[in-house]
């Protein structure tokens, strides 16, 4: 199908189909790297936590395959509930990473680690894969934040839990090898699902809100990889996402995107803090 190059969907879907291992520099795998030792370290030390022993029970509660392991369990969910899980367990204790994205802060790992692990347990994927997927949904959503005015955080939205849907649909797409039509309806199935108040901050449901972002863009792309349709333009187009949101399509962030590698401003943290 063809599009016009101006589309910020379609344009970002591209970068998602398009990019592999041969056109990612090789420190940027480092970072990644480093980021997926800090995820797993933060999440099991928060697997304990009383909202993920809930969790676990809501998952015993759902049943379904046992496709993917909860971490530091010894059990194993469906692919869907695992993320679930383990990115509530990666949130909980506020000890995840952080990324700056003009004046908001997001959590990226903790939305995108667990449905990419979860996937490439269930489907036998590569450690190569499995990182660029990261990659790929890290850059994704760092655009996409990028694109966002400071009043999306303080008018009370949740920018992990928002920008975090879109990332991780991001790269299980990438993951899953989706094609181009594929990707813009994965893009768009999270996008429509896009959510997370500020006011639940201090509650189960801010951890929570980590894990289902995560757990949403592993559906979306599933979901897409059958034909699942939904919004070809979900980020620009009329009632989409920048424009309910706030924010706006900037030409600046998208053309940066594989060139410029946002992934070295990530933080790792020394105390449990926003950033």
């Amino acid at each position: 199908m063809e599009r016009n190059q101006s589309e910020v969907t379609g344009r970002i879907a591209r970068f998602i189909v398009g990019t592999d291992a041969s056109n990612i520099p090789s420190v940027v795998y480092e970072h990644a790297k480093v980021a997926f030792l800090d995820w797993f370290a933060v999440t099991m030390v928060g697997k304990e936590e009383p909202l993920v022993l809930k969790l676990i029970r809501f998952a015993d509660l759902m049943g379904g395959d046992e496709q993917a392991t909860v971490l530091g369990h010894g059990v194993k969910k469906n692919v869907s509930l695992a993320t679930l899980i383990n990115g509530s367990a990666s949130h909980a204790l506020d000890y995840d990473d952080t990324i700056f994205l003009g004046d908001i802060p997001i959590h990226p790992s903790a939305t995108l680690f667990p449905s990419l692990l979860a996937f490439s347990e269930w489907k036998g994927k590569k450690g190569i894969d499995f990182l660029t997927a990261y990659i790929i949904g890290f850059e994704t959503g760092a655009c996409i934040g990028e694109c966002l005015d400071s009043e999306h955080y303080l008018d009370g939205w949740h920018a992990t839990s928002t920008i975090g849907r879109l990332a991780s649909a991001a790269g299980c797409a990438n993951l899953m090898g989706l094609d181009e039509n594929q990707t813009i309806y994965a893009l768009g199935i999270a996008g429509t699902q896009a959510s997370g108040l500020k006011r639940v901050f201090g509650s189960m449901c801010k951890p929570f809100h980590a894990g289902r972002a995560s757990q949403v863009g592993l559906e979306a792309a599933l979901l897409a990889s059958d034909g699942f349709t939904s919004a070809e333009d979900i980020l620009e187009g009329s009632a989409g996402f920048f424009k309910v949101l706030k924010g706006q399509a900037k030409e600046e962030v998208v053309g940066l995107l594989g060139k410029d590698w946002n992934i070295d401003r990530l933080a790792q943290k020394y105390h449990a803090s926003a950033g």
